[in-house]
């Protein structure tokens, strides 16, 4: 579930320019089995949502704040204190998880 923030991220250290094609159309293939379709669906959003945290806090330690880094860069004001909430703004390309706290 994560994979697709942890990339973002890696592009971000890597110094790339994270895009959005407003016009991109995606489709989830419905199948029985695979991904996240398990009873314990719940626990592993959880579990997802750790293993993201624990990643983000070790590459603030090892790379500063990268975040600010990269919108100071493209010339992008941000005031918000939590720099890991601002990424998961509705509109950025990075989308927030529903009912678990940051």
């Amino acid at each position: 579930m994560r994979e697709e923030e942890i990339f973002s991220f890696k592009c971000i250290l890597k110094g790339f320019k994270l895009c959005v094609h407003t016009g991109a159309v995606h489709y989830h293939l419905l199948t029985p089995s695979g991904g996240q379709r398990t009873r314990d669906f719940n626990q592993l959003m959880v579990l997802n949502e750790e293993v993201m945290k624990k990643w983000v806090k070790k590459m603030y330690k090892e790379h500063g704040d990268f975040i600010t880094k990269y919108n100071e860069k493209l010339g992008i004001e941000d005031n918000d204190k939590d720099k890991f909430r601002t990424l998961n703004k509705d509109n950025n390309f990075i989308v927030p998880t529903p009912n678990l706290e940051v």
